[in-house]
């Protein structure tokens, strides 16, 4: 990881765990813009990029603030989770190799959903980061 990855991370992480949920959100989506896959740390077989550092910085606040209750999981919530756990199952009984890459990208998936669905209470939410989410891309 260079200098400037983590500037951009240590940045982008301290507005995740301390701006209001809107900033957050669009501080999570600018790291997915503007931090590549390069910038990443290799701890043995597991490689943590800065997205997937920042996605951990995210649950976090979403679990230290208690952002998402878990007891207020709807039928739509427990689909999404067991349909990204399955298919993750799936994957591991019938494959041989890349068992942490799946288990990564399965924890992604469900980080990023708890997240979102945290952070984006109704739909006045959604329309307000589809526009500032157009200035995060210009």
């Amino acid at each position: 990881m260079n200098p400037i990855g983590v500037t951009i991370l240590a940045g982008l992480g301290a507005t995740i765990l301390l701006a209001h949920r809107r900033g957050a959100l669009i501080a999570l989506m600018a790291s997915v813009v503007y931090l590549t896959e390069a910038q990443a740390i290799d701890v043995m077989e597991v490689r943590l990029t800065a997205v997937r550092l920042l996605e951990v910085a995210g649950i976090a606040r979403v679990i230290w603030r208690h952002e998402f209750p878990v007891a207020k999981l709807n039928p739509i919530d427990h689909a999404v989770l067991m349909v990204y756990g399955y298919t993750t199952l799936v994957f591991l009984t019938r494959s041989d190799a890349g068992h942490a890459q799946v288990l990564g990208w399965m924890v992604d998936s469900m980080f990023c959903y708890v997240i979102f669905r945290a952070w984006l209470k109704n739909v006045d939410d959604l329309r307000w980061f589809l526009q500032a989410f157009v200035f995060v891309l210009v």
